[in-house]
């Protein structure tokens, strides 16, 4: 992704740009601009997405307080079409009403599944009710050569969920100027700035929230590439949203939001697969198995006992935690993802409480034998999943389980 022959902004024959197209589709690319060429866009492998929302949240004209929201994509190319390029993964979505839980383990509020297709020009194609990625065809490159100074508009799409209930998708028109290269942080960068307006009207997305009246709002955004050995591409937003309601309530945000893109290689699951399997032997468990899933490699653990309708496991319960501890620590770097599962008994409500419980009590114990804190996320998934039939307590216990996943990707 090195920009070769940058040093002459007046004429980036050879300039190597690698920029995310959407925040969720923003991803890393080789760009090559050449005189009097049209640009081509080229995707291929893995990538993630990270997006951080720190925002101050005022309703019906009265401060609430500062709201953390956190989004994380892992996606995969899959094979060409016609049209372009498939996409497929999962977002990971977390808000919290608090600040400073950039370092700690977050409890996921939702899992969201993403399929689109990215074509030449860098256009997504995809569902009209998608909810992910958050920022859809933005930023958008010409297909001109590129000079500093040089501005271009195209439309997008931002998705925006105040409440945390029904996404609502907003068409945005966004302004772009390239502003050269720039120095910071001790290494050289592409600048590129956009802005766009937030403009939306009752019924304009028929997928979204029906007692959404009138969005406003308006977004700089400044977008930064790196040239060198360790290239990265970062944007700042710093925006300001209104929401009117049917019922005359309003809630206004403002603050920044922060977004990474990382090209990244696929995970090297025969190795990760031997490290566990070394760990394995040692101590043999039959309880513990391995699967693959497209966001990753799954260590399925049975018969953790808790004491019955609590969070709290029974005694000699810790080795099982040490052997996944051994395991995870083998695999730094990687984001890992702890799900709770139950037997489908009693209500859903107390099932999916009891097992957001008890994956939490797993991840704390990985915490205090030494796995990063800020590299768990944690869910808990009731017994929605269930891996046998519900139909005798020898199927239940299999259904009662932890799974933690070694997610592709990292940050």
């Amino acid at each position: 992704m090195t920009p070769q022959g940058a040093g002459s902004y007046n004429d980036l024959s050879t300039l190597m740009l690698k920029i995310l197209l959407i925040a969720g589709g923003f991803f890393l690319s080789s760009v090559r601009i050449h005189p009097d060429e049209t640009l081509q866009f080229d995707f291929d492998g893995h990538y993630t997405v990270l997006e951080r929302q720190d925002i101050r949240q005022r309703e019906n004209g009265r401060y609430r307080g500062f709201i953390y929201r956190e989004m994380r994509g892992v996606l995969k190319a899959l094979d060409s079409c016609e049209t372009g390029r498939q996409y497929s993964g999962s977002f990971f979505l977390y808000r919290k009403m608090t600040r400073n839980t950039l370092h700690i383990a977050k409890v996921i509020d939702e899992v969201v599944p993403a399929s689109f297709v990215l074509n030449s020009s860098g256009r997504m194609q995809t569902s009209a009710e998608a909810s992910v990625p958050p920022v859809q065809n933005f930023p958008v490159l010409p297909n001109v050569s590129l000079r500093e100074g040089d501005t271009w508009r195209d439309y997008g799409i931002r998705v925006v969920d105040p409440k945390g209930g029904r996404p609502t998708r907003v068409k945005i028109l966004s302004e772009y100027v390239y502003k050269g290269v720039e120095t910071g942080q001790g290494r050289e960068r592409h600048h590129i700035r956009a802005q766009f307006a937030l403009r939306y009207h009752r019924g304009q997305d028929p997928y979204g929230d029906d007692d959404v009246v009138e969005i406003s709002g308006k977004h700089l955004v400044d977008i930064y590439i790196t040239q060198d050995a360790e290239s990265s591409v970062f944007m700042r937003d710093t925006m300001e949203d209104r929401y009117r309601y049917a019922d005359g309530s309003t809630i206004e945000e403002s603050g920044i939001i922060l977004t990474w893109f990382d090209d990244i290689a696929g995970m090297d699951r025969p190795a990760v697969k031997r490290r566990i399997q070394e760990i394995a032997e040692e101590t043999p468990d039959d309880d513990i198995t391995v699967t693959e899933r497209p966001e990753g490699i799954v260590l399925q653990i049975q018969n953790i006992h808790f004491y019955p309708d609590e969070d709290r496991l029974l005694p000699g319960q810790e080795g099982k935690i040490e052997r996944i501890a051994r395991i995870l620590l083998q695999n730094e770097g990687h984001t890992f993802l702890v799900s709770g599962h139950t037997a489908d008994v009693g209500s859903q409500e107390s099932q999916q409480l009891l097992s957001q419980q008890r994956a939490q009590v797993i991840t704390r114990m990985l915490i205090e034998r030494g796995i990063p804190a800020d590299k768990l996320i944690y869910q808990g998934r009731g017994g929605r999943e269930p891996i046998a039939p519900n139909d005798t307590e020898e199927n239940m216990a299999k259904n009662r389980r932890v799974e933690i996943t070694i997610l592709e990707g990292t940050r």
